[in-house]
């Protein structure tokens, strides 16, 4: 009886290793990955040590008083702490993230865009625009800005400050996933009735820019305004409760839960399950967009391209998909073909990022889901690839 026990140990220990090596191979070396799922001790930072939204440091380095919106503190640095990210961001005296930049300066890129341009989560010589600088060969000034930073808050940015550098080719990049959401003031109106304060532009019923509150004090960072908003503040006190009230209900069961994730690979499909159920229905804005959000999108996309062309610069259209993206089935992407013809209308370069993502893994934080250090790697590789053969093409 003792040998036929000890047999059973054994093989249950060998399909226990199994198991954990074909975790491994999943989620770590073939890299394919959904939920971008990895055991905590991993992960470079502990959850229990990041702190509440509403209390993150890069908070008080980003501001909301300009007519843009979102932006930073001019020569400013701050550092921003995730579960799995531990970055410092600094700005130039533009309040851009980036190195202080003469405003005069020839064969320079410029580029616009929000979260993903700025590199949010990753440092500053990783993201997209410091690795494109290092594979052209040519400055790439950034101007782009993380919260809710849509087409209108770019249009806006570029006419009243970024123009004011200057470059031979404007960037503009527009994610899908958010930038038809972003200026829509009905949107904002209804689901992200939190943030009905901040001040920051949306399109009007004709598709120019409107405003739902006054200017805030100049220089006012967004922890000055969060903490001046009592509905924000009983928010942020009413998470610290229901945090508290889950750390005390924990019981035996879910510490040893806890355990097991911080050590193993097969919770893992686990949350792999969960993240395809999520995926396919997930919002796209290769998809999911109205006509509406459409016109007005384009509508300051066409802003901004007419804005660059009067004065002799190229633009380009990069467009990034999101991971809810990469298994679209092509019938349902209503948004390249549409992006095609106006960008041929209207003499811009279009890159839509989408095919090459297919069968890539979403190359997102573990803990977020903007790009990670190998996805701010593969994106700026691909940018590079297409304007290399775009530049010897035109003899530039």
């Amino acid at each position: 009886m003792a040998v036929r026990w000890a047999g059973y140990a054994v093989m249950a220990l060998l399909v226990a290793v199994a198991a954990e090596v074909a975790g491994y191979l999943y989620f770590e070396v073939r890299g394919n990955s959904l939920s971008n799922y990895r055991p905590g001790w991993l992960e470079k930072s502990d959850h229990s040590a990041t702190l509440s939204y509403y209390d993150e440091p890069h908070l008080r380095w980003r501001t909301e008083y300009l007519p843009w919106g979102a932006w930073h503190v001019p020569d400013a640095r701050t550092t921003h702490k995730s579960a799995c990210f531990d970055v410092s961001y600094r700005s130039n005296s533009a309040g851009a993230r980036d190195r202080e930049r003469d405003r005069s300066g020839s064969g320079r890129f410029l580029f616009l865009g929000d979260s993903v341009v700025e590199g949010y989560g990753v440092d500053e010589d990783l993201r997209i625009t410091n690795q494109l600088e290092s594979l052209l060969g040519a400055e790439v000034l950034n101007f782009s800005s993380a919260e809710h930073f849509g087409p209108l808050n770019l249009e806006i940015l570029y006419e009243q400050l970024a123009q004011q550098w200057e470059h031979d080719h404007l960037l503009v990049g527009l994610l899908p996933a958010n930038d038809f959401l972003d200026n829509d003031a009905q949107v904002w109106m209804t689901t992200y009735d939190i943030d009905r304060s901040r001040y920051r532009p949306y399109y009007n019923d004709v598709g120019r820019v409107m405003y739902v509150t006054s200017p805030p004090a100049d220089g006012a960072t967004m922890k000055q305004l969060i903490d001046a908003n009592d509905r924000l503040t009983e928010e942020r006190l009413n998470q610290a409760r229901e945090k508290k009230a889950r750390r005390e209900q924990r019981g035996v069961v879910q510490h040893a839960i806890d355990a097991v994730k911080h050590v193993s690979w097969l919770p893992g499909f686990v949350y792999e399950v969960q993240a395809i159920r999520k995926r396919a229905r997930s919002y796209s804005g290769y998809r999911d967009f109205t006509d509406l959000q459409l016109r007005n999108v384009l509508g300051s996309l066409t802003r901004i391209s007419e804005h660059a062309a009067a004065r002799g610069i190229r633009v380009s259209l990069v467009v990034f998909p999101s991971p809810s993206d990469y298994l679209l089935d092509p019938e349902e992407n209503r948004l390249t073909a549409r992006l095609s013809r106006w960008a041929d209308a209207h003499d811009v370069n279009l890159l839509d990022l989408l095919p090459a993502f297919e069968g890539r893994s979403p190359m997102t934080h573990s803990c977020d889901s903007h790009w990670s250090v190998e996805g701010n790697s593969f994106v700026a590789g691909e940018i590079a690839k297409w304007l290399s053969r775009y530049r010897a093409a035109s003899g530039q």
